[in-house]
């Protein structure tokens, strides 16, 4: 009992509402608290989320135990390279990480599994992976829709439209999306946003998916009007 008393004391003089403050919990305070499968780097960045809320954000095991699985969904992820169970734009919020939004969750989310979990295992260091992928992601689509804008210049890459969050794309049809985009049918308002982007992207590709000779249909989707 004495031992749960010291650690939960511990875990609310950390939470005083400034993440700059060093103190912090042992692994082994977690799992006395009941998060029995913590991990160091869970650990870490939990700690580091705990210090920058108030007491009362974390004087339930209830709430202890919701952030700690936001955490786990973050060093999960890193640890994985998978998206199965990333982060959801509610977790980061929760965890405090800014800058994330509905449009560009996803590239988020993949930067995130594209990290290692020492790269992530700190609010600062996390944040710090989102804010590239968040200006990555800007940048991109502002490469895009001025391309299109423009008629020409600056051509997007297949790295540009995987910053933008647009699937789909790579050498052996970049040259068609590139034209496409180029074209004075396409303004940079029409192309804007990652899912203006990914419509045609695959309409493209259900078009070139059809252009497949004299073999049979290469696919049931066939191109239609629009």
């Amino acid at each position: 009992v004495q031992g749960v008393t010291d650690a939960f004391n511990a875990l609310l003089a950390a939470a005083d509402s400034n993440s700059a403050t060093a103190s912090s919990l042992s692994q082994a305070q977690f799992v006395t608290l009941g998060l029995t499968t913590i991990s160091a780097e869970e650990a870490s960045l939990l700690n580091t989320v705990i210090s920058g809320l108030a007491p009362n954000a974390v004087d339930t095991y209830a709430e202890l135990a919701a952030l700690a699985a936001q955490v786990s969904r973050v060093i999960g992820t890193a640890s994985s390279d998978s998206m199965v169970n990333a982060p959801s734009l509610a977790d980061l919020s929760a965890l405090g990480v800014s800058g994330v939004t509905t449009a560009n969750l996803a590239v988020v989310q993949q930067a995130i599994a594209s990290a290692t979990p020492g790269q992530v295992d700190s609010l600062s260091e996390l944040q710090s992976v989102v804010t590239a992928a968040t200006n990555a992601y800007t940048a991109a689509l502002g490469t895009i829709s001025s391309y299109a804008q423009s008629n020409g210049g600056t051509a997007p890459t297949t790295a540009t439209f995987a910053q933008a969050g647009v699937t789909g794309v790579d050498s052996a049809n970049l040259a068609a999306i590139q034209s496409a985009l180029a074209s004075t049918a396409i303004t940079g308002t029409q192309v804007d946003t990652t899912t203006e982007v990914q419509t045609l992207v695959d309409a493209y590709n259900r078009i070139l998916a059809e252009a497949n000779g004299t073999a049979a249909d290469g696919t049931a989707n066939d191109p239609t009007v629009a």
